[in-house]
């Protein structure tokens, strides 16, 4: 029997927001951003309150009616290209959240199961890799210089 995997999102480095069926992922150490909807949403969505692979997958075939085993591949190829772009790590010996919250459809959920597709856009790299607050020097931020009038 395979051991069980559990992940968790990779913060403080990696930042999201799930807005209707939508989730926008920021990963602030490559300064590429990501989204995922629908089935990638819900997978995402599972894996930030630490479900199983299995879990997911057993969640998902049962709603859709489609083979659990089609379903866990489908997950995994997902959660190989999260933890690819660091935006997901694994749990080290199985560990979890004591009792994870029940997992369930936010919003509209898809009427069919659509491989999910992880986009990735690096057109605001350079945006989100500026760090205006840490590139200070010994005066801190905000820094007023001094008026030369004396």
């Amino acid at each position: 029997m395979p051991h069980t995997r559990y992940y968790r999102i990779n913060s403080p480095s990696v930042i999201n927001e799930t807005i209707e069926g939508e989730s926008v992922i920021i990963n602030l150490n490559t300064g590429m951003y990501y989204s995922l909807d629908n089935i990638g949403a819900i997978i995402w969505a599972a894996l930030e309150n630490r479900h199983s692979v299995e879990d997911i997958a057993a969640f998902l075939a049962s709603h859709y009616q489609i083979d659990a085993e089609d379903v866990e591949t489908t997950v995994n190829d997902l959660i190989n290209q999260l933890l690819n772009e660091e935006l997901i790590i694994l749990l080290p010996g199985g560990k979890t959240i004591d009792s994870p919250s029940p997992m369930t459809f936010s919003g509209d959920q898809p009427t069919v199961f659509v491989k999910p597709v992880l986009n990735k856009f690096g057109d605001m790299q350079d945006l989100l890799l500026l760090d205006p607050i840490h590139e200070v020097d010994e005066a801190g931020w905000p820094y007023t210089k001094p008026n030369s009038k004396n």
